[in-house]
Order: structure tokens, then sequence, then C-alpha cells
């Protein structure tokens, strides 16, 4: 807001110095290179083990809107350009080792499709981290059924299903890993807030202590021949 204040101020008293407009500006600032800056970024690590990075993968919901601005229209969907878009679809690098870390992708989506998922992943983003020196581990998605589509369209490592082949390396692995965050929230939403529910235990140990208080009319059935029990 300062910068804003100080750029509009400047242009109104100094009648010598021609500036661009604001509009302008942002135009000229919102086209950025991205490889240029994913090198950049991999230049100031300090180790090999930051190089090694997973993919953030989420999307979040919007309200479908256009807008016109500058000759510029937004709002329309990057995958079907007849439709608005309903929600951005975002890939974030984090590394393992603390650093760096920064948003690469940001697309505007519209009923989004697991083959468009992974094309988005690999050309738009690990492709670039790749080559800006990154490498690229794998991706970390939620469980939503679009994500567990995108998983299953990687070609995977024996019966394991978190490990793949790499798309851009045979002999390498891809992880393919689901947000501890996005797990918890599941089992908040389709375990512990619903009532009536059943929950089964294989021993009393695996509740390290009992049986959180807050789990209302939820029946616990222990595994090892323990009576039904439910929480008042």
């Amino acid at each position: 807001m300062i910068i804003v204040l100080l750029f509009n101020h400047t242009r109104s008293v100094i009648d010598l110095l021609v500036l661009p407009c604001k509009r302008k500006l942002q135009y000229i600032t919102s086209f950025i290179d991205k490889d240029q800056v994913l090198r950049e970024t991999f230049d100031k690590v300090q180790t090999l083990q930051q190089k090694n990075v997973f993919l953030l993968v989420d999307d979040v919901q919007i309200h479908p809107t256009v807008s016109f601005s500058g000759g510029l229209l937004s709002g329309m969907a990057e995958n079907n350009r007849d439709c608005k878009a309903t929600s951005m679809y975002s890939v974030m690098m984090k590394s393992l080792h603390k650093r760096p870390s920064l948003m690469i992708s940001m697309i505007y989506v519209h009923k989004l499709t697991a083959t468009y998922q992974l094309e988005r992943v690999k050309e738009a983003a690990a492709a670039a981290v790749e080559r800006a020196g990154g490498r690229v581990i794998g991706s970390i998605t939620d469980n939503h059924k679009v994500n567990q589509q995108y998983c299953k369209l990687f070609d995977r490592l024996g019966d394991c299903n978190a490990t793949a082949k790499h798309p851009f390396d045979n002999k390498r692995v891809w992880f393919l890993l689901f947000d501890t965050v996005h797990l918890l929230k599941c089992i908040r939403n389709n375990w512990i807030s619903e009532k009536g529910q059943k929950i089964s235990l294989e021993s009393r140990a695996t509740t390290d202590g009992g049986i959180p208080p807050d789990l209302g009319e939820t029946q616990v059935v222990w595994g090892n021949g323990g009576n039904a029990r439910k929480n008042e």
C-alpha cells in the first residue's frame, strides 16, 4: 500500500519524469518467468538435499465470475475455455529440508479431471522444477476422488500403492502420499462427528490410554473379545 501511494504521489508532483500508470505496471508484473525464478531459487540452496522436493497439489473452490481489465479477460477455465472457472488449482514446491518453498502454478479450472491434473503436475510443475536443477520425488494430495484417480494413472511399483515409476526416469521412484492433515479431517468428518457410528479397535492398547471423551454416541467394539461400549 505504501509503495502504491508513493508511486501515485511521484507521478503527480514530477512533471519531467514520465511513469506508466498503475494498471500498466500490474499488467507487466503479472507475467513472471517461472523458469528464471526457479533457477534463482535453487541457486541459493546450500545443500544437495534441499533440491529434493515434493509437489503439494490442491484446489480451492471459487465463485465463478469473469472480469475484463486492461484488455485482458480473466475468470475462464484453462481446461475448458467455454466455462467459467469454479476452482483454483495450485501446485506448491516444498523441500524436505526446510527450504525452498515456492508456489509454482495456479490455474483456473472447471470440473477438474485426473488426466488434466496429471498433465499439469508433470508439465507445468515437475518439468519446470527439474529443468531448474531441482529433483521432484513425489506429490502430496488429499483423498478426494479426483486425486485417487490421479494416483492410479501412475505406473505402480509392485503391490505398493505409495510408489510409482518417475515420469521422467524409470530408474527413479515417484512417491504418492496423502496429506496427514486431510486424513485427520476425513476421520473427523466421517467418524468422530457422525452420530450412531460403530468403531472397531483391535485391542485396548490402540487407544493409548483410553477413548477420546468427545465421541458422543459412537459405539466402540473391541476386537479382542471385549464388550461393546458406548460413550456417555
